[in-house]
């Protein structure tokens, strides 16, 4: 986060469950993520990137600028596939990785 929440907002978060048994399948999430040659997804997420990199359709991104994991990631995009390439990629202001702000700064109407 990038600043704390008010307690509406944390109940709003809480809200889909009933108890903290419900929040395991959301926790386990990051674990999901491929960080070793080693782990499960490995295979399909280079067969996915195979697939990115003859992508000519238009790829648009949105990242926050506070996000210390994926800030900046567009550039792999724009690097990587070719529709990305020449887009107006957007960056949201003051938000974080799991950001609930719908109004990027380069927002198009």
């Amino acid at each position: 986060m990038t600043r704390s929440l008010t307690p509406e907002e944390i109940a709003a978060y809480d809200a889909p469950f009933p108890d903290e048994r419900f929040k395991k399948g959301a926790r386990q999430l990051p674990t999901l993520v491929p960080i070793t040659p080693e782990h499960a997804s490995v295979a399909e997420n280079i067969a996915a990137w195979e697939v990115l990199r003859r992508l000519e359709k238009p790829v648009l991104t949105a990242f926050g600028d506070k996000d210390a994991v994926t800030r900046g990631g567009e550039k792999v995009f724009i690097d990587r596939i070719p529709g990305a390439r020449g887009q107006a990629h957007s960056i949201i202001a003051d938000a974080g990785h799991s950001s609930t702000r719908t109004r990027p700064r380069n927002y198009a109407r």
